[in-house]
């Protein structure tokens, strides 16, 4: 499937949003513009995919959004996998660090999240046990990188793995909006395989859904 190109202005119906902050807030109705993408993460995404010759994955809830799940609510943070080494992270680290003065990385069990000075963040995780074959089936470009989505089933899944509360309304939200279009088997399968499938049917069930 080819790379869907996105422009990085921010634009609402042809008019320019004011800042990085209006751009991270959800509109009033779904899907009226394109997300604020961090300079500094594009920076970086073009230096892993460019440089390093890594694929990188958008994971998190951009990619529900950029896969047409309606937007509501705001995100500033950037969430991505890239199979990249420990020494290609020590590499980009060094590289963001002098591009972007002031820039605080830290490891974290997942893998690496660099804070910048704009106060955006960039989470980079190292390995996920749900990849397989159609997490390289669909991308989209962002200026000179493509970045690929993983299927939307697949991001239900490590949302559920993380089970914070803002996962579990992200997911109900998901199901309110998206439930025909999802393919019920393989959600099924990607939730069973990181232990979560109880809950799957739980949160299903918390909203009239049966799965």
């Amino acid at each position: 499937m080819g790379a869907a190109k996105h422009n990085n202005g921010n634009e609402k119906k042809g008019e320019k949003l004011q800042s990085s902050k209006s751009a991270g807030r959800a509109p009033t109705s779904a899907n009226n513009y394109t997300l604020y993408w961090p300079p500094e993460s594009l920076t970086a995404i073009d230096f892993i995919v460019n440089r390093l010759k890594k694929h990188v994955y958008l994971i998190g809830i951009r990619a529900l959004y950029e896969q047409k799940v309606p937007i509501y609510r705001g995100t500033e943070d950037i969430d991505l996998y890239s199979p990249i080494t420990i020494d290609e992270r020590n590499e980009l680290g060094k590289f963001l660090r002098k591009a972007f003065v002031g820039t605080a990385e830290y490891w974290r069990k997942f893998g690496t999240a660099f804070i910048f000075p704009s106060r955006a963040e960039l989470d980079i995780n190292r390995a996920v046990e749900l990849y397989d074959e159609m997490w390289d089936k669909r991308k989209i470009r962002i200026n000179e990188a493509e970045i690929y989505l993983p299927p939307i089933e697949d991001i239900i899944a490590m949302k559920l793995l993380a089970g914070r509360p803002k996962d579990l309304k992200d997911i109900r939200h998901v199901f309110r909006t998206s439930w025909a279009s999802l393919d019920k088997e393989r959600l099924l399968q990607k939730a069973a395989k990181v232990g979560a499938d109880r809950k799957l049917a739980k949160v299903a069930k918390s909203i009239g859904f049966k799965i």
